[in-house]
């Protein structure tokens, strides 16, 4: 008789039973185990997803614009080219500081009203009297939308005097 783990006598025989029994139970947990790999799935999913927020960009090609002037200055002139890229509907702003007149700051009575256009955007030169703001834009192309600005002078065979005439535009655009 031998002496099990448990205090108890055991036959030897029932001792090589057990150990036997241990080994099919270990043999079966094995066998169960790679059963179960064997079945397991060979492809799946995976949902990605993300937030994009709408953007909206204004390039300018040039902040400082020159003109010369005279009495016959009546043709329009293309002073700057503006470039809109946006993902979502949009308008555009453009407001003067001198309310549409470029002022001589030597001589505060001396000014000269003129007129613009900005591409499609406008269908007949604008004032600007008070801010001008577009319709509302939809979206535009990955490559942008080009908006050729165009000052047209309105001297009405006026004498002008010699010197500095300025304004200042300030170009806004607005995302919906």
């Amino acid at each position: 008789m031998m002496e099990s783990a448990a205090g108890l006598n055991m036959h030897p025989i029932h001792s090589i039973l057990i150990n036997k029994m241990r080994s099919r139970l270990v043999a079966l947990v094995v066998v169960l185990f790679l059963g179960a790999s064997a079945f397991a799935l060979t492809n799946g999913s995976i949902v990605i997803s993300g937030i994009v927020p709408q953007s909206v960009y204004l390039s300018v090609s040039s902040n400082q614009i020159n003109l010369r002037a005279n009495q016959d200055s009546e043709s329009p002139v293309s002073v700057t080219m503006l470039t809109v890229w946006s993902s979502g509907h949009w308008a555009i702003s453009v407001e003067s500081k001198n309310t549409g007149y470029l002022l001589n700051p030597s001589d505060p009575q001396a000014r000269l009203r003129y007129l613009f256009t900005l591409g499609i955007l406008t269908q007949e030169p604008q004032g600007l009297g008070s801010p001008w703001t577009s319709e509302v834009q939809s979206s535009t192309s990955k490559a942008g939308l080009a908006l050729p600005l165009s000052i047209l002078l309105q001297t009405g065979g006026q004498m002008i005097g010699e010197g500095l005439y300025e304004d200042l535009l300030t170009i806004n655009i607005k995302q919906f």
